[in-house]
């Protein structure tokens, strides 16, 4: 969420907009003024990492870093008229008007189109490029030494390329069951978005987190080593970057799981147990996914101390989605284990 030129000091919307913002998405919140309102500041505190204050920010210069950047700048109004104009009309209806004894009748939009396209004969959208590079240049002249402005932008931007990432892996996800071609290709598109976004946000972590997973993804469709080792590449990456960040701690063991099935070789499969224990030690109830290691390695009593925590927890998946995890069907064959998952929340996966 993008906040800018808006104080929230004396109206009903702030707490409005404080209500929506508190949940998990980013908030940029930027102003003028150097430093943040009191209420402003609360909320920005309450937001944790997932909050950044920018001030000394002029807006319109902004917005217009932020459109350039995204490549929509200027607009085809301005960029394109007499081509936009063409194409907002298109699919307007004919207006024909008849005159009041039925002599002649006359086609409004026929007669605009007419009129555009006569225009369109005589000054090409060409011959518009002067205007888009002034308007450029007075970009560049307003935004080219205002650090502020740039991080701004790049911070944007990379939150932009992450919605991008998350939204695509979620088509991805959905076709998984459907298309293992086409979900491929959406998750390595999404990798691409994941990975514009650590360019533009090197300290994102979510979106490193994230890049990690569609590589993961990747390889559990194509069961290729070469597949893992980027995932596991990429999770290593983070764990550099972000020392104790156990969720890709954890998502690098899976990843190692994963490439220890495919080659059958211990070494991953020691390297998978040693990234478990590192998450456990950090995050010790989110213990599922070192539940389904031991499953798979068919050591059962650690895999049903390890579920039990994350079901008392409340870290688990849903009942539903456990009952049909493969790397769980090695405990179905004991009482206990349909037992254990009904006291896991019912919902969806």
């Amino acid at each position: 969420m993008l906040v800018i030129g808006y104080s929230g000091a004396s109206d009903e919307v702030f707490p409005v907009l404080k209500d929506v913002a508190i949940t998990g998405n980013r908030l940029f919140w930027i102003a003028y003024d150097s430093i943040p309102e009191p209420h402003v500041a609360e909320l920005l505190e309450a937001k944790h990492e997932l909050g950044e204050f920018f001030g000394g920010v002029d807006s319109d210069a902004f917005l217009i870093e932020l459109a350039n950047n995204l490549q929509c700048f200027p607009p085809p109004i301005i960029a394109t008229p007499i081509s936009h104009a063409k194409s907002e009309i298109a699919e307007i209806a004919e207006f024909p008007l008849r005159h009041t004894h039925g002599s002649y009748t006359v086609d409004l939009m026929a007669a605009v189109r007419e009129f555009l396209d006569e225009v369109d004969a005589k000054i090409s959208d060409e011959d518009f490029l002067g205007v888009q590079t002034t308007l450029k240049l007075i970009h560049s002249t307003v935004t080219e030494d205002d650090a502020t402005n740039q991080r701004l932008s790049d911070q944007l931007r990379a939150a932009i390329y992450f919605e991008l990432g998350k939204n695509t892996h979620r088509i991805a996800d959905d076709l998984s069951n459907q298309d293992e071609n086409e979900s491929i290709a959406n998750f390595r598109k999404a990798a691409n978005y994941f990975e514009q976004s650590t360019k533009l946000a090197p300290d994102f972590r979510n979106a490193w987190n994230n890049l990690g997973v569609s590589r993961y993804e990747i390889a559990e469709l194509t069961k290729q080593e070469d597949d893992y080792a980027a995932a596991i590449s990429t999770y290593t990456d983070v764990t550099d970057r972000f020392p104790g960040y156990a969720s890709s701690i954890q998502n690098c063991g899976s990843a190692y799981l994963g490439l220890a099935l495919v080659t059958d070789n211990k070494a991953h499969y020691d390297c998978a147990y040693d990234h478990y224990r590192r998450a456990k030690e950090i995050t010790p109830n989110q213990t599922y996914d070192f539940a389904c290691f031991f499953a798979v390695t068919k050591d059962f009593v650690k895999a049903k101390e390890n579920l039990e925590i994350s079901v008392k927890a409340g870290t688990s998946p849903p009942t539903e989605y456990m009952r049909n995890d493969p790397d769980l069907a090695g405990l179905a064959q004991f009482e206990w284990f349909e037992d254990l998952i009904e006291l896991a929340p019912v919902g969806d996966d």
